[in-house]
């Protein structure tokens, strides 16, 4: 990640990083380079399996934001 490529977002946008599990630490190290950039980030906790165990929703089809029933 760069500052370059990073500046193609739009401004403001929230980047959410996770990890397959708790064995890995590769949402800790993008969230630090993130943040290191500036950029508003979160990290999600138990990654998309934790999601899906929240029952929480997902996002699909070709515009953002939109919610599978």
């Amino acid at each position: 990640m760069s500052a370059e490529r990073m500046a193609q977002w739009p401004a403001g946008t929230l980047f959410v990083v996770y990890c397959a599990g708790p064995h890995c630490n590769g949402a800790d190290r993008a969230a630090f380079k993130l943040a290191s950039l500036g950029l508003p980030v979160k990290i999600m906790i138990g990654g998309i399996s934790g999601w899906q165990d929240e029952e929480l929703p997902f996002a699909s089809g070709k515009e953002p934001g939109v919610l599978r029933p």
